[in-house]
């Protein structure tokens, strides 16, 4: 069993982009919105569920957060990128509420630490 604070993987079906796959004769959903559905209640229109981990098939609740698609698909670029616009790896970013990565390093430079 994983922990409260793990990534939950979904060991069944996964379509070409990581993401789980459920299907019956409802028809096929996300396995991740099936989980924050049966965690947090229904998915309100225009909202989307985004995996705060960037961990497609994730199915903790607590890695997930509703967001606009806007601030989704913002999310997912600025995930894609592995450098900051000076070069520094942000492999220990963080992300604001905005859906942006921030750069560590930068933010310890800008505060002279």
């Amino acid at each position: 069993m994983r922990g409260p604070t793990e990534c939950w993987p979904w060991t069944r079906y996964r379509n070409q982009d990581g993401y789980g796959e459920i299907s019956n004769t409802g028809g096929t959903k996300y396995a991740h919105r099936v989980a924050w559905e049966l965690a947090n209640g229904p998915i309100p229109d225009g909202l989307t569920v985004d995996h705060t981990c960037f961990n497609p098939p994730c199915q903790n609740p607590a890695h997930m957060e509703l967001v606009p698609s806007s601030v989704n698909v913002k999310r997912k670029r600025n995930a894609a990128q592995q450098t900051c616009h000076r070069g520094h790896s942000l492999a220990d970013a963080y992300v604001s509420k905005a859906g942006r990565r921030n750069c560590r390093t930068c933010v310890r430079l800008r505060k002279g630490v």
